[in-house]
This record gives C-alpha cells, structure tokens and sequence, in this order.
C-alpha cells in the first residue's frame, strides 16, 4: 500500500482533501491540499491572493474561489515546491504550453504560417 500511495500521490492527495472536505469543511480541505500539494498554509494563500487583488498574475483576469476558478503556479519538478503565483486557467495553461521548449517551438511555427 505503501509503494501505491509513493507513486500516486496527487490521487491520494485529493481523496485525502476530499476526506477533509465532508469531516472538516472546505477550509479545512482546501488548507491540506494546499500545504501537501504547495507547502503553503492558508495564510500564505490569503497573502498571495491579497498581494494579487484576485487577480490573474499574467493576465489580471479576476480569480474566482471555486475549484477551478484559479491555479496555484508552481515551478514543476521543485523540491520543495516553488510557487509563483495564482493564475488563471487560461495563462495557466498558456504557461504550460510555454514551459515545453518542443512545443513552445512549434506553437511558434505555427503562428509564422
């Protein structure tokens, strides 16, 4: 079970915030996905999300408090995690996009067509 649980944490991750979420609330669900996922704590959050206005840190789109109304940006592969900042689903998807040199490459191709 252990080995299992190494190789899928974010599944383990999620039924752990969802367990939260039903026992605790969605605060206390949100702050462990938070600190498991991140490493930050819901007062980290509240500062970034301050420091941002609710706003997009690319685009400055307003953020929503939903599930998917925003994405914590973060420096994947890091350990510990480095977080950069709250965007939403649009620029966080747009950055993915840019953080692959093959297919920033032949996105770039593709708009010169």
């Amino acid at each position: 079970m252990r080995d299992w649980n190494a190789k899928h944490k974010e599944s383990v991750s999620n039924t752990h915030a969802l367990y939260y979420y039903l026992r605790g609330g969605k605060e206390k669900g949100l702050a462990h996905k938070l600190k498991k996922l991140y490493g930050l704590t819901p007062e980290e959050f509240e500062t970034m999300w301050e420091n941002q206005k609710g706003l997009c840190a690319i685009c400055g789109k307003g953020l929503k408090r939903t599930k998917n109304g925003y994405a914590v940006d973060h420096v994947h592969g890091s350990d510990p995690v480095i977080v950069r900042g709250l965007l939403c689903g649009s620029c966080n998807m747009g950055l993915r996009l840019l953080e692959s040199k093959d297919l920033k490459a032949r996105a770039e191709a593709y708009l010169l067509t």
